[in-house]
């Protein structure tokens, strides 16, 4: 380096020495691909937020599936012939067109061979797709938007090829102007506008982008760099595309078949909030694509220096892509929102381990376009091969337990095991960009804790139910409803399953009602031991309620038992149904949950003045309020975790809630035991309480103030996206309430009787309550380590040490 570029490269600010590296053919091409991602990703927000707002949801989650399986097949299609595109096509001289329209006519013509196929099988493999496969139309439409989305994908990596990567934004920016004004022009009609105006769009696009491209762009190229040698023969090019595609195709069953897997597992409306999560998030993942891309074109006409072109892009592109990504981590529920606030609620935690997974993904990308440069295709295929099969059997595996959530967490640890795997190769060689990506992949995953996405925070109260068992309970329903007075004679010809799901505690809930209407009854079946003491109890304290003559004119809130019993190995219960939407519906809205937090709170305060009566809190006492759940704590959390501290803590946790209540006179009544607004539901948008469901933890003997701290906790802690247990937990620590919890709380403590009681003990009281309720409803819980940590262990050690303190 000479001293005039010395100073030339020190005295520039950052941001002129930026700009300076666009006029390399390098930066250039890399940051129009990405301009390009960026366009579409800001446009395809728009989209998206049109299609979420003037669509319904089970519209949007359909077409989204349809889309992605359209992609999917044009990728399968094209035999990743965009990649043999960029690092031939540079090179091929005057077979430039040539073999460009020969990539155009193989990849199209496969393309109508798949498309066919796949929707000869929908009825088996994808039937909630079934529009694609009942009308001629949409059968002739699919397979003709499938040919010309490969073309469309085709054309992409020819303008790159030939040095013009920057209209690649231009025409991809027309595409999604020209998609959002059709998105909103058929609105207004009924049927499948979302999937129609995506197609049209890259039909009108697709003609004035391959006559600028075959009469111009490419000529430009050839006067600009004759060929200086032969240009790869078929053979060659057909052995690189060959080894290739397994690769690329792996990465695309990864990418287009999680739709389907969450529309299978999830429904509809989850997968709509997956879609639009994935939509931001993808546009990250395309920085690396991108980048990786202009390294190939580059280093396709000059090989000697790949090596000094990867090391380049990856520091400048990191140091662009952390920032924007970690941006985006601080706020995704405010970019979800502008889809809406179901939305926000849904998707912002995927989102987020979306996003932070692009970073380790960077690595990886740059890596394969390396080894696509020296034609390593072996290793090309071992890294996409190894993704697909983590990321798709991981995300199969947390789905059913942590919702969209475990896609999120599927992809963050599978982009960061192969980065880390690629690291220890390239750490023999001491390249420091490479320590950078893992560094920061590391620094990924401390986000994603730090902000609390945990395997339970935010949790769905349910997972899908297999297909098998779903056929087995199909079968056994009409039985259990012949149970009831009444559906006997309408049952199955009127009657239908309008949604069916899977508790965490192994029941499994069936809605059913009239066909084309709303549901009427809830059926309820376990099989399991936990699960099936929690149906009885159910239906055994549920008439008990309602019973009660102190309850008259409040057991409205309560579902009725219209039958129970057992019918082979299982037991059933069937229970009216209550109107409403749970309150976890209206979380976003600030003013909408206090009101909900204050209506809940009046709602249970009623039960508890009606049935409350003053008792001494003897030894008898005690052993029901704290040794019996202690115990169940105890047996099923130290068995599998069992440590030294634990038992003491436990011990030491005894003694002291032993010595803040006994000998006290204090107010007991009927409680809920599992008091969340995930459990009450509400009418007129969050106004009024319409019912309160789950009282498989009832109890006429219970302490009131429980039930209230436990609706107030588990509403911070779904707010939060904390597990209850780090808010048990920040709490004592703090000792501080924001004020409407304040106001929530003295209002419950005005209407008690009898000795006062300690906050810091009843609110020890509240999360024993819990923590014992779960552990008891299903083995789940005390085998998942996560957890386990979450809500025992950081309530254990800040007792202990508090304990130890005093």
């Amino acid at each position: 380096m000479t001293v005039t570029d010395y100073a030339h490269r020190t005295l520039l600010s950052p941001t002129a020495r930026w700009l300076s590296q666009l006029h390399q053919p390098l930066y250039r091409t890399g940051y129009a691909l990405n301009l390009s991602s960026m366009a579409t990703s800001v446009i395809g927000m728009l989209y998206w937020a049109i299609a979420a707002h003037r669509y319904p949801a089970e519209t949007l989650g359909i077409d989204s599936a349809a889309l992605s399986a359209m992609q999917m097949i044009a990728g399968m299609s094209q035999l990743n012939l965009s990649s043999a595109v960029l690092r031939f096509l540079p090179i091929a001289g005057g077979k430039t067109p040539s073999r460009l329209r020969y990539a155009y006519l193989v990849s199209a013509l496969i393309a109508a061979v798949v498309s066919i196929s796949f929707l000869a099988g929908i009825p088996i493999w994808a039937p909630r797709l079934g529009f694609l496969h009942g009308s001629i139309v949409f059968l002739f439409w699919f397979t003709v938007a499938t040919m010309a989305w490969t073309t469309f994908v085709l054309q992409d990596a020819a303008l790159t090829a030939v040095g013009q990567a920057i209209w690649v934004p231009i025409e991809n920016a027309a595409f999604s102007i020209v998609k959002v004004g059709l998105v909103i022009l058929l609105a207004s009609r009924d049927g499948h506008g979302i999937f129609v105006s995506w197609t049209i769009a890259v039909g009108l696009t697709l003609v004035p982008t391959n006559v600028f491209l075959f009469r111009r762009a490419i000529p430009r190229h050839l006067r600009c760099r004759p060929l200086q040698m032969a240009p790869p023969p078929l053979r060659q090019v057909g052995r690189y595309v060959a080894g290739d595609y397994v690769g690329a195709l792996s990465w695309l069953l990864c990418t287009t078949t999680l739709p389907l897997i969450v529309l299978y597992l999830l429904g509809a409306r989850a997968t709509a909030a997956f879609a639009l999560a994935w939509v931001i998030a993808y546009s990250l993942f395309l920085v690396g694509a991108n980048m990786g891309s202009s390294v190939v074109v580059q280093a396709a006409l000059d090989e000697a220096k790949l090596h000094s072109f990867s090391r380049g892009v990856l520091r400048h592109t990191l140091a662009v892509l952390a920032p924007v990504a970690l941006f985006i981590v601080a706020v995704a529920p405010q970019l979800l929102r502008l889809f809406g606030t179901s939305y926000a609620i849904d998707g912002a935690g995927l989102l987020r381990l979306l996003v932070l997974a692009s970073l380790p993904n960077l690595a990886t990308a740059l890596f394969i376009s390396e080894a696509r440069v020296r034609r390593r295709m072996t290793t090309v295929v071992a890294i996409q091969v190894s993704l697909c099969v983590l990321v798709l059997v991981s995300s199969c595996l947390l789905i059913p337990y942590l919702g969209i959530n475990g896609v999120g967490f599927a992809w963050l640890g599978s982009q960061t095991l192969v980065a880390g795997v690629l690291f220890g190769r390239q750490a023999r060689s001491s390249h420091c960009g490479y320590r950078l990506v893992i560094a920061t992949s590391l620094l990924a995953g401390g986000v994603a804790r730090r902000l609390g996405v945990t395997a339970y925070a935010g949790r769905r109260r349910s997972r899908a139910v297999g297909t098998r068992a779903k056929d087995d309970l199909m079968g056994l329903l009409p039985d259990v409803l012949a149970m009831v007075p009444g559906l006997l004679d309408v049952w199955p010809g009127g009657w239908v399953v309008q949604k069916m799901h899977a508790t965490v505690s192994d029941l499994t809930v069936a809605y059913v009602g009239p066909a084309g209407s709303s549901a009427q009854a809830v059926a309820k079946l376990a099989n399991k031991q936990d699960a099936i003491e929690s149906l009885r109890r159910q239906s055994l304290l549920l008439p008990c309620l309602r019973q009660d003559s102190r309850l008259a004119g409040w057991c409205h809130l309560l579902p009725e038992v219209l039958a129970q019993g057992q019918l082979g190995n299982w037991t059933y219960g069937v229970e009216s149904i209550l109107f409403g939407r749970d309150g976890t519906n209206f979380l976003s809205s600030p003013l909408i949950r206090e009101r909900m937090t204050a209506a809940a709170a009046v709602a249970i305060g009623e039960l508890h003045r009606r049935t409350s009566r003053l008792v001494v809190l003897d030894s008898e006492a005690i052993a029901t309020l704290v040794d019996e759940p202690l115990d169940i704590v105890k047996w099923r959390y130290l068995r599998p975790h069992g440590t030294a501290f634990g038992g003491q803590a436990l011990d030491a946790l005894r003694e002291q809630l032993r010595a803040n209540l006994i000998g006290r006179v204090v107010e007991v009544s009927w409680v809920h035991g599992d008091y969340s607004l995930g459990n009450v539901l509400f009418a007129n948008h969050g106004q009024n309480v319409s019912g309160i469901v789950d009282w498989s933890s009832a109890r006429p003997d219970g302490l009131p103030l429980v039930d209230v701290l436990h609706l107030l906790l588990s509403t911070r802690a779904l707010v939060t996206r904390q597990e209850l247990g780090v808010v048990v937990r920040d709490t004592l620590r703090r000792g501080r309430w924001p004020r409407h919890e304040q106001q929530v709380l003295a209002e419950a403590r005005s209407q008690s009787h009898g000795d006062p009681v300690g906050l810091p003990a009843m609110l020890l009281m509240s999360w024993l309550t819990h923590v014992a309720g779960n552990l008891g409803k299903s083995d789940r819980y005390a085998e998942h380590r996560m957890w386990s940590y979450a809500n025992i262990d950081v309530v254990l050690a800040s007792a202990g040490s508090s304990s130890s303190r005093a």
